[in-house]
């Protein structure tokens, strides 16, 4: 495969890690009662940056070009290689022949095909792939994307998506990588937004503009 999937949780990881400040930053303005008071120009602004970045990323995880290393692409990719989403190829990442551990091998893998399938389907694989592009919140951000962000269309008749769509595109997202990485690495994936090394506040602490 030419998409590997420690590339796609490394994309999908960095996009978590900016929804994260999002939401931090979006908390901080909310509760200081002083911005109320101000000129919202710069406000506005870094609220309309942070959420084209995040449309932007959802974009590129969704994207179905064929020239892009999205995560639509690796799974349309993996429909090529079906010895990889198989019960014995699941079973050997485990690397055991402990009985203990197979029988929770096999309990993981039937909580992700079905109890008793042998195969993770090629229609599964499209099922995840029409969430990421064909339906619901995904397909509504995409679209957000081509029409107003990356081009200006003159044919701009779909409603804006909310903060709530927003939020849910991430939410499949998340479902479904957790589920892939789960199949092909026997890895629980318990969250993707990784933790911020160091005091990323401090530079929130200080006047931005020294008064002399």
């Amino acid at each position: 495969m030419t998409i590997s999937l420690e590339k796609i949780n490394n994309e999908v990881i960095l996009i978590f890690h900016h929804l994260d400040l999002f939401k931090r930053m979006n908390e901080i303005i909310s509760k200081n009662v002083h911005f109320s008071r101000m000129d919202s120009t710069v406000i506005t602004w870094m609220r309309r940056a942070f959420t084209v970045d995040l449309v932007m990323g959802i974009g590129r995880i969704c994207d179905t070009d064929k020239r892009t290393q999205s995560l639509v692409r690796f799974l349309e990719e993996l429909k090529g290689h079906p010895e990889l989403l198989t019960r014995d190829a699941y079973l050997q990442l485990y690397k055991s022949d402990n009985a203990l551990m197979l029988e929770f091998a096999n309990r993981d893998f039937d909580g992700l095909v079905g109890s008793g399938e042998q195969q993770y389907t090629s229609d599964k694989v499209d099922a995840d792939i029409e969430q990421l592009t064909e339906e619901g919140a995904c397909k509504k951000i995409r679209d957000f994307r081509d029409q107003y962000i990356a081009h200006s269309d003159s044919n701009k008749d779909n409603t804006p998506p909310t903060y709530d769509d927003m939020l849910a595109a991430f939410e499949v997202i998340k479902e479904i990588v957790k589920k892939y990485n789960l199949l092909l690495r026997a890895t629980s994936m318990v969250s993707l937004t990784p933790t911020i090394q160091g005091d990323w506040e401090e530079v929130l602490t200080i006047p931005w503009i020294a008064k002399t």
